[in-house]
């Protein structure tokens, strides 16, 4: 149960940098962030 949590909560840090990474201007930095999260994809 706390495994399901955890990626629950990772789901929700990544959209929330895919929302920063629209928004933003600075594309290869974000780009980069969105790399090292391991649950993105």
């Amino acid at each position: 149960m706390g495994l399901s949590k955890a990626l629950k909560k990772q789901r929700c840090k990544c959209n929330m940098l895919l929302k920063q990474w629209r928004n933003s201007k600075k594309i290869k930095v974000n780009l980069v962030k969105l790399q090292q999260e391991p649950f993105c994809f």
